[in-house]
Formats: structure tokens, C-alpha cells, sequence
């Protein structure tokens, strides 16, 4: 339960009150861990983050979106090889 209650609160945290999901990550690294954590609040944001452009597809900045997808896949992708690499401890 307090997992379901922390993806709400990220979730309502991407809705306009992004201070909040400051303790739901929080929560999340101590039920999984820190990198398990990452893993599944990842791929939550990025869905978030689709869903809304396809949602308010006609209010998208289609320059700004095509600007900054390269360099938001290279800095995913540089997270996957760093946490391959680190423990929970660091």
C-alpha cells in the first residue's frame, strides 16, 4: 500500500506540485532499494510524459520536443550503463 500511495504521489507531483515527489522517491529507495527504485519510477515518468503529449498533443511544442529527445535518450541510456556499474550503497 504505501507503494501505491508513493506512484499517486509522484503522479500528482507531475501534475503541478513537483516538490512532493521528492518524498515519494524517497519512499520508493527504501521499499526496493535504490537502484530497483530507479528502475520502476523511470519508466512511470516516461509514461507520464507520453501520455500528456498525446493528450495535449495539439498545445505540444513539436521543435521543442524533437530538440531535446536526443539528448534525453543519450542521458537514459548513460543511466543504464552507470547503474550496471553501481551498488546500492553509492
Amino acid at each position: 500500500m504505501l507503494a501505491v500511495a508513493a506512484a499517486l504521489g509522484i503522479g500528482i507531483s507531475k501534475a503541478g506540485f513537483p516538490g512532493m515527489s521528492l518524498v515519494h522517491v524517497l519512499v520508493f529507495a527504501l521499499i526496493f532499494g535504490a537502484r530497483n527504485s530507479t528502475g520502476i519510477i523511470l519508466p512511470m515518468l516516461v509514461a507520464a510524459d507520453v501520455l500528456a503529449v498525446r493528450v495535449f498533443h495539439q498545445h505540444a511544442q513539436w521543435l521543442y520536443i524533437r530538440r531535446m529527445l536526443p539528448a534525453t535518450v543519450v542521458g537514459i541510456l548513460t543511466g543504464v550503463v552507470m547503474m550496471g556499474r553501481l551498488d546500492d550503497a553509492a
